[in-house]
């Protein structure tokens, strides 16, 4: 087993049935590091840090492509919880458990600016030019805790997921539970990638359910996620 040392925030709880429609939104208000042991799927080899060398697939999965949720966090209604950002900025954990039920999300602390890692530059090879786009945990909301600096690439990765998700909640009127983790090595201000986490509640995950990492990275263009500085390859 090998260690994923991600930071994330503390306080995630969750999970969904049925029969609960009540939506809650929660603030988590602490930043600890927590250790999280996986075993990404061959051919993914992890570097000194623990986290997935870039070969150049936009992503891995882990733990046998199965999310972490505990039967406990499977057992709460509807909610959405943003984690706070820290003193540079940085998004981390979305936690929830979506339904068509869910009414609109109130944007609580409006973005202003860019996201942290933010840098205007525009490559040919690149499509549509430009390397970076804001990168929604939940899709919709301009709240400052929702929103990650994030490639091109991956936002592609990333609303395939969505894309997966959004489709057999509107076929079924099941929940699904989610959790969106980006990633940080050390003291980057461009998360490395992306966890996704996502189970059907009502069949116990047998219709959906994955577990990913997204490569915070673009095809043909060397990034310093310390700075959000690119180059081409």
């Amino acid at each position: 087993m090998h260690k994923w040392m991600i930071i994330l925030m503390a306080g995630l709880l969750a999970g969904c049935t049925q029969s609960e429609t009540v939506t809650k939104e929660r603030e988590v208000t602490s930043s600890p590091v927590v250790t999280v042991e996986a075993t990404p799927t061959s051919p993914a080899e992890v570097g000194a840090s623990g986290l997935p060398i870039y070969r150049g697939n936009a992503y891995e999965e882990m733990n046998g492509n199965k999310p972490w949720f505990t039967e406990e966090e499977l057992q709460i209604g509807p909610f959405v919880q943003f984690s706070s950002t820290d003193e540079y900025g940085r998004v981390f954990v979305l936690d929830a458990c979506m339904h068509e039920e869910i009414p609109e999300i109130p944007v609580e602390q409006p973005l202003e600016g860019n996201p942290a890692g933010w840098q205007d530059v525009s490559y040919d090879v690149v499509e549509g030019g430009a390397l970076y786009r804001r990168g929604y945990l939940l899709d919709g909301v301009d709240d400052v805790r929702n929103v990650v600096t994030i490639t091109a690439e991956a936002e592609k990765t990333i609303e395939f997921f969505r894309e997966k998700t959004k489709t057999y909640i509107e076929n079924t009127d099941h929940h699904v539970r989610i959790r969106i983790s980006p990633v940080y090595e050390a003291m980057n201000v461009l998360c490395d990638g992306i966890i996704l986490e996502a189970q059907s509640c009502e069949d116990g995950g047998a219709c959906l359910s994955f577990c990913v990492f997204v490569y915070n990275e673009q095809p043909g263009i060397v990034i310093d996620h310390v700075t959000g500085e690119s180059a081409l390859a």
